[in-house]
């Protein structure tokens, strides 16, 4: 992610989203927690509960 400079990685399954792993997944579910980043499993730290917006949808909804 990093040499990428990208801040988060799309989990995809059948054309859908669903999970994503994330620099705040990082920060919150490994550094937070002294987790070992170098050996602490992605699958273990990655967000599963994902909510998606199509581009219409208001920010209300």
């Amino acid at each position: 992610m990093a040499e990428k400079n990208d801040g988060a990685v799309p989990v995809v399954a059948e054309n859908h989203l669903v999970r994503i792993f994330s620099e705040r997944d990082v920060i919150n579910r490994v550094i937070a927690k002294g987790l070992n980043p170098g050996t602490t499993m992605v699958d273990d730290v990655m967000t599963t509960k994902i909510v998606v917006a199509s581009a219409e949808e208001s920010l209300e909804s």
